[in-house]
């Protein structure tokens, strides 16, 4: 059945990994030891997600050819794929073990340690690859990636432009030459590239999510939250934590001193006021934004509907909180001060209350939608956003006074979402 083996390697080429499945279970129907049947058949199991029957036709091939390296690269690859890290990187090993030549070898420990944060060791094995094989144009991207994460940007250029010079229709290259425009402010030209990655290949989404990115990076506002994300996309998780505790723990210090220290109050107000307003931004920046893409000609083509929808949310919540306030004034009512307290007039009470529920609210309605669609932190956070909802309303509709409760709910969000996104990043690619 040597037919059907040839077959589905064509097919595979193809992306066609259902139909040569098909063609490499004919084969082995006929031959049940063939050993390149086997770990082809497991490496279309592991592109249709099937991890388990994947490892262990590739097991089997491995168990038939045990010093065929190719067979722990594919073994590497599916042990990514099922998020067994430490597996996929014993395979990789014991392949270069075998061959020390094998440059995808390298590649795929590159992509382990880019997965894991791990920018220098990234760099490293991408540089150890190209030493074999200078012509590999996904060695010189991983390289240009680990370089941007290394903030090493005109290095990561001129890599970038090489892959370009070498591979001038590779749609992944343009997409690599597009977020390194960004990191350089260069956003019309990271459009054109951003265009091009999507002529080549108009299903990356790699290439999608850059292209709105620099839409809306046009907006001076979005840019800075845009370089925040960029700017803490190049650290390790740690120090991610590090930053927003840290973010956290100053502008507490800044409310104590504003209370022992009036006169300081100058200086201090203004960076509360940007501590919150930054705060804000992190969590409803992009679906806000996403409003204006929509009015854009080519960013609205390129949102996805969970986008649209999370645009819709929170941009009706900004309306609502508005039009809240606006009733508020319009009725006659006044924010007065006593004892250095906020409160309302009585009548007006129940209005000023829903403006701050349908505000502090955008904050987990757009945070929801920071986790991929489907997933158990997607699910988690809309439980915990539809209890905060219910206390929002129940402390304005009825006599319990449940604000503070609420407020201390959404600030909570925050870590919550961090810490769930956060862990659903580290298993899904």
């Amino acid at each position: 059945m040597e037919r059907y083996y040839e077959r589905g390697r064509l097919l595979l080429e193809q992306g066609r990994t259902k139909e040569a499945g098909a063609a490499f279970r004919k084969t082995l129907a006929d031959n049940p030891t063939n050993a390149g049947a086997l770990a082809l058949l497991g490496h279309c199991m592991s592109v249709e997600r099937n991890h388990e029957e994947a490892l262990s036709l590739i097991n089997q091939a491995i168990g038939a050819e045990p010093n065929n390296p190719y067979f722990f690269y594919l073994k590497s690859r599916a042990s990514f794929m099922a998020n067994r890290l430490a597996e996929a990187r014993m395979a990789a090993d014991e392949g270069l073990r075998i061959n020390p030549f094998f440059s995808v070898l390298f590649e795929l420990k590159s992509i382990l340690d880019f997965h894991e944060q791990k920018w220098e060791s990234a760099l490293e094995n991408a540089e150890r690859g190209l030493a074999i094989d200078a012509e590999n144009v996904e060695l010189v991207n991983l390289r240009a990636k680990s370089l941007v994460k290394l903030n090493r940007k005109a290095e990561a250029a001129a890599t970038i432009d090489f892959a370009l010079h070498k591979a001038p229709e590779d749609a992944n290259s343009h997409a690599n030459k597009a977020w390194v425009c960004i990191e350089q402010d260069q956003y019309d030209e990271a459009l054109v590239h951003f265009r091009e990655a999507l002529r080549l290949d108009p299903t990356s989404e790699f290439a999608k999510q850059g292209l709105k990115e620099a839409i809306k990076a046009k907006n001076i506002v979005y840019r800075y939250i845009l370089k925040y994300f960029l700017w803490m996309s190049k650290m390790t998780s740690k120090n991610q934590w590090a930053v927003i505790i840290g973010l956290y723990v100053a502008y507490r210090i800044l409310f104590e001193l504003s209370s022992a220290f009036p006169f300081l109050n100058v200086i201090i107000v203004p960076l509360i006021v940007l501590y919150i307003l930054f705060a804000f931004a992190t969590w409803i920046g992009i679906p806000l934004a996403n409003v204006f893409l929509r009015m854009h000609p080519l960013g609205k083509l390129a949102l996805t509907e969970d986008e649209k929808l999370a645009s819709n949310i929170v941009g009706g919540l900004a309306i609502l909180t508005l039009g809240s306030i606006a009733s508020f004034y319009g009725m006659g009512y006044e924010i007065e001060f006593k004892a250095g307290d906020l409160f309302v007039t009585q009548a007006g009470n129940w209005l000023f209350n829903l403006s701050l529920v349908f505000l502090l609210m955008m904050i987990p309605a757009g945070g929801v939608f920071y986790a991929r669609a489907g997933s158990q932190a997607r699910k988690y956070l809309v439980i915990y956003t539809a209890i905060l909802a219910g206390l929002g309303l129940i402390t304005v509709f009825t006599p319990l006074d449940l604000f503070l409760v609420f407020a201390l709910g959404i600030f909570a969000f925050s870590f919550l979402a961090g810490y769930l996104i956060n862990k659903e990043h580290q298993q899904v690619r």
